[in-house]
């Protein structure tokens, strides 16, 4: 993951929210880390000096996939409010909100559709994608936080690349 940021390490912490077998029907993985090279940053100073200098990169992947149980309908059911909130969210904190953001495209790997929102923060860019199959009640969110020179979307593109097309 750390060459999607052109980067030499990275620290995963992956943690399962909702396990197989639950009554909403979802299983709910969680990602969190962050890439560097050179030296660990090893504070939250350093990281954010990184951030801005390029050598360092923060993401978080979250997936929902149908249960293949039967609680899989309950799932199925309520995945058109989780994706309209996780939309909602986004629009209201990279557009309507204080960062002034925009959307762009990122490409869909087959799923059914996929929304971008970018915005400049301080020495940093964030950048906030959702891919959805409604069909499947596949559902994905990646965030990565990188340096602002980089080119728009490239690094959470190669991201995606290497992510999405396994997930369904």
């Amino acid at each position: 993951m750390a060459r999607a940021f052109d980067l030499t390490n990275s620290v995963q912490h992956k943690t399962v929210v909702k396990a197989p077998g639950n009554p909403a029907g979802v299983v709910q993985t969680r990602c969190r880390a962050f890439a560097w090279k050179g030296a660990k940053p090893t504070t939250k100073a350093r990281q954010r000096a990184g951030l801005a200098a390029g050598t360092v990169a923060t993401y978080d992947i979250e997936a929902w996939v149908a249960d293949s149980g039967p609680s899989s309908e309950v799932w199925l059911g309520n995945f058109p409010k989780k994706l309209a909130a996780l939309k909602d969210r986004a629009r209201a904190q990279f557009i309507e909100g204080s960062l002034k953001g925009r959307k762009f495209a990122p490409p869909t790997f087959d799923f059914e559709s996929a929304l971008g929102y970018q915005a400049p923060v301080g020495g940093t860019r964030k950048l906030r994608a959702l891919w959805w199959n409604r069909d499947s009640g596949t559902l994905i969110a990646i965030n990565v936080t990188e340096d602002k020179d980089r080119p728009v979307g490239l690094s959470l593109r190669r991201l995606a690349a290497a992510i999405i097309p396994k997930v369904e």
